[in-house]
């Protein structure tokens, strides 16, 4: 299964979380260049963004070798948004216990299915997610709340 057939049925996913996603044809730049300062900006490959104005980056993969280059993008998302996942076909899903330390969330995917296999959106019982994760950089809450402003400004046109 390529990556592309992977987003509708994350995106449904998301949706049903209460999240809003920002259409495909939508592709928006995020300004990385303070925490990384050669590369001026990176493109999440599903970003959407909850009520309360957290932003929300999926990284979808389909080659486990890649986890580590994965895991870099995410760390970079971490600074810009308050929920990242990594999402992977369920056939080559494996739980790496190092993205629960990273504040990374993981989701197995199938064609009509997504499991998130560790969690990061809060729960029907807390408004919270439950983190259990060391962070390396904290969350720039200045640059998410602009970023949510450009998504909203594509979503609700």
């Amino acid at each position: 299964m390529d990556q592309k057939k992977l987003h509708e049925p994350i995106k449904k996913w998301l949706v049903s979380n209460g999240i809003k996603v920002l259409p495909e044809s939508e592709k928006t730049p995020v300004s990385i260049r303070d925490v990384f300062p050669t590369q001026n900006y990176i493109f999440p490959d599903i970003i959407g963004i909850r009520e309360t104005n957290d932003v929300v980056v999926v990284e979808v993969e389909t080659d486990l070798d890649k986890i580590l280059e994965v895991m870099g993008k995410c760390m970079l998302w971490k600074t810009t948004a308050t929920y990242v996942y990594i999402a992977y076909p369920k056939e080559k899903c494996r739980k790496f216990k190092v993205l629960e330390k990273f504040g990374i969330g993981l989701l197995s995917v199938s064609e009509d299915n997504v499991d998130e296999i560790i969690k990061m959106l809060p729960t029907e019982k807390s408004s919270y997610a439950s983190f259990k994760a060391t962070e390396l950089h904290p969350i720039d809450y200045e640059k998410q709340s602009e970023l949510c402003k450009q998504v909203k400004r594509i979503i609700e046109v």
